[in-house]
């Protein structure tokens, strides 16, 4: 019941459909809705970014969409940070990805895992990549010209692991990135 409660307020939202309430039903409805699935361990790391854009959409003024892109930016680039810290740019060498391909395969039966992991150079090619887009990707809120890299890296990134690795992230940050490209769609609209 929550869940479609919270489905329904972000669609009125979206639709300006007395927007400020609806944006609070939301965001009471996720903390209804998500605290019984936290305990599935990835699906509160990743459902974490929500609650911080309703509230961040709710309290500031509609052309502050610029700390919508600030959380999601600090999602990614703390997550390269992270592994730079791990383990410096060897994470890049394509190891890490290699075991991570061959879990999915393991766990999830997924072929295309394993063939990918076969291919250090794709592995290294592909971690290199992702590292690079992660840490760079708070240039996507200054360089709006060139933002769409940053998107087109980023669905292709939660794409391939969701195919691939069965991690849906995409459902929770995907719609986060229509603050990229709004003033883009606005354009388009009108």
């Amino acid at each position: 019941m929550a869940g479609a409660a919270f489905i329904v307020a972000l669609l009125g939202a979206a639709l300006g459909i007395a927007a400020k309430l609806s944006l609070a039903a939301a965001l009471l409805a996720y903390f209804v809705h998500f605290p019984p699935i936290h305990g599935l361990g990835y699906i509160a790391r990743t459902s974490n970014l929500i609650p911080v854009v309703l509230a961040i959409l709710l309290v500031a003024p509609p052309e502050q969409i610029m700390a919508v892109q600030l959380a999601v930016a600090a999602v990614y680039f703390s997550a390269g940070v992270a592994k730079l810290r791990a383990s410096g740019l060897r994470w890049a060498d394509g190891v890490a990805l290699q075991g991570y391909m061959v879990q999915a395969y393991m766990w999830h039966e997924k072929p295309a895992a394993l063939w990918i992991s076969r291919r250090r150079w794709l592995c290294a090619g592909l971690s290199a990549v992702v590292l690079m887009w992660e840490v760079t990707f708070p240039a996507a809120i200054f360089f709006p010209h060139v933002v769409w890299i940053w998107v087109f890296v980023g669905v292709l990134f939660h794409i391939s692991t969701s195919v691939l690795m069965r991690i849906h992230y995409w459902i929770y940050f995907g719609p986060a990135y229509f603050a990229f490209i709004a003033e883009w769609l606005a354009g388009r609209i009108q």
